[in-house]
């Protein structure tokens, strides 16, 4: 592997840029092109475009102006260039919409490079089984925001070859990231533990037990969990986070049924960071909340000394 590679970036949102960016500042030469699935997606999704790669998530390593001048924009996948090592495909919908990126992808790349798709709970093995060299397809799940997390869960599809496995530990190793090898379940480690706490913590908000800022703050400051659930799934995308959890009802029943709350917040085009408005207020990568609603245990001290 060296940077004079061709890393190529499959995604219309704030995570593919991420991506292009932490690739770039590595040394790489990056290609970020729109998502083929994006046209075949339905309903409120109006995302904004990507983000201005300046104002993307500073790079972990290397000269960030460096790193952006690596990053070409192209408009359709026809565009990738024929040396293309690995492309990372990061968008969102429907198992036949992903699918059919994926075949786009695969139509206009060498049949040695790697696919990498970031799953959303789409099962590895049966979209492989789709395309026409299985073995080069793997899943990839990354922690937003990109260049905060260390670490990358890994899924191995049965068809996934170990010469596929090894490339993609060595691009995740050039962006200072671990990868953590998972079998290809529904959900896999991330999707049922973090969707699990994300849904609750919708439910809390549904019973007006708090507010969504105190909501967090009990995560964040008492168990440590980074940004809280609710900004978690503003940052993941409220869409995304929909889709995962249909998915995973659908696979384990009603523990993961979806909120009505998450439900609305979709159709009314909420969806989190990339909309400006999900359960937070953003403007770009800050989220304006409310105070939070917590009240004082011990109220104000009193003087008594003075009459009513």
């Amino acid at each position: 592997m060296t940077s004079s590679q061709v890393v190529a970036v499959v995604d219309d949102g704030t995570v593919g840029a991420d991506l292009a960016v932490a690739f770039a500042a590595a040394g790489f030469q990056v290609i970020l092109a729109p998502a083929q699935s994006a046209i075949q997606i339905s309903g409120p999704r109006q995302r904004r475009p990507v983000r201005s790669l300046a104002a993307s998530s500073p790079p972990a390593q290397g000269n960030p102006m460096a790193g952006w001048a690596r990053i070409e924009c192209i408009a359709s996948l026809q565009g990738l260039p024929p040396n293309t090592a690995m492309v990372v495909e990061a968008a969102v919908g429907t198992l036949n919409a992903k699918i059919a990126t994926l075949r786009a992808i695969e139509a206009n790349i060498d049949s040695t490079a790697v696919i990498a798709t970031a799953v959303t709970d789409h099962s590895i093995g049966e979209m492989a089984t789709l395309l026409a060299h299985p073995g080069r397809l793997v899943g990839v799940r990354f922690f937003s925001p990109i260049a905060s997390s260390s670490v990358v869960e890994v899924v191995r599809g049965p068809d996934t070859a170990n010469a596929t496995m090894h490339a993609v530990a060595g691009y995740l190793r050039a962006i200072d990231k671990a990868g953590v090898v998972v079998k290809d379940m529904p959900g896999f480690i991330t999707g049922r533990i973090g969707v699990a706490l994300s849904l609750e913590a919708i439910r809390l908000l549904e019973d007006d037990v708090a507010d969504a800022a105190s909501i967090d703050r009990i995560m964040r400051d008492g168990f440590h969990y980074p940004w809280g659930p609710l900004t978690s799934t503003d940052l993941v995308g409220l869409d995304v986070r929909l889709a995962m959890a249909d998915h995973l009802h659908s696979a384990y029943g009603e523990r993961f049924r979806p909120p009505a709350l998450l439900r609305e917040k979709v159709a009314r085009g909420e969806l989190g960071r990339s909309t400006g408005q999900g359960f937070f207020t953003w403007d770009g990568d800050i989220a304006a909340a409310p105070p939070s609603s917590a009240q004082p245990l011990v109220p104000a001290p009193i003087d008594v000394t003075r009459g009513a």
